[in-house]
């Protein structure tokens, strides 16, 4: 979640920014999510390679084992 949050930038892709989450193979607690300005009203959405502009909404969770952390 810190790596994601240190690392958007305006005009990258969602899909590049959840690869900084560093996906481990460890199994997921639940569906990560991703939503930008492009999918802030589906529930759930992971990311669809659209584009972050400054100023859009951004929501996102990851959960590895036990709690959830999101922003």
């Amino acid at each position: 979640m810190r790596r994601m949050l240190l690392h958007v930038r305006d005009c990258m892709t969602d899909d590049d920014l959840a690869a900084f989450a560093g996906y481990s193979g460890l199994p997921f607690g639940c569906h990560m999510t991703l939503q930008t300005g492009a999918t802030r009203y589906i529930a759930l959405e992971g990311a669809i390679v659209a584009r972050i502009e400054r100023g859009d909404p951004l929501a996102t969770n990851i959960c590895y084992w036990g709690p959830i952390s999101a922003a």
